[in-house]
Order: C-alpha cells, then sequence, then structure tokens
C-alpha cells in the first residue's frame, strides 16, 4: 500500500515572470549548496570508459575535497 505524505500545490505555468520563483529557485540552489557544500569535480571535459570509472573519478574528487575542507578548519584551531 503506498502511503501519502503530504500534498504538493503544482503551480500553473505563466507567461508573466515571477519575481517570487525566481526567489524560490535561489533559495532552493543555496540550500542545496549547504547540504553538499564538499563537493568538487575541478573544470573541465571528462570522458570515461564505463560509469563505474566515473563513479570512481567522482569519489575521489569528493574524498579530496573533505580532506581540503578538514585542514582549513583545522588550521584555524
Amino acid at each position: 500500500m503506498i502511503r501519502v505524505v503530504g500534498r504538493r500545490k503544482l503551480q500553473p505555468i505563466s507567461s508573466k515572470p515571477s519575481g517570487d520563483k525566481l526567489r524560490e529557485g535561489i533559495l532552493f540552489v543555496e540550500e542545496m549548496g549547504r547540504l553538499c557544500p564538499v563537493k568538487h569535480i575541478p573544470k573541465g571535459i571528462y570522458r570515461f570508459n564505463s560509469h563505474a570509472e566515473m563513479n570512481e573519478y567522482d569519489i575521489d574528487c569528493t574524498v579530496n575535497a573533505m580532506k581540503k575542507l578538514r585542514r582549513k578548519r583545522h588550521e584555524h584551531v
């Protein structure tokens, strides 16, 4: 059995721009950045031979970013 938790109301699409919707979008992007502050993949174009290789690179980048963040936090102690 499926349990419904909450009811989100979809907003109608409008032909007029809305400052409120822009603000909501900006707040969403900022909050996502706060949830995962250590994610850092250097700029560039990457080509991988498999998804596994891509995932390994992603994990390496995340670990390196976490190390840098830890060093930065412990410099100020």
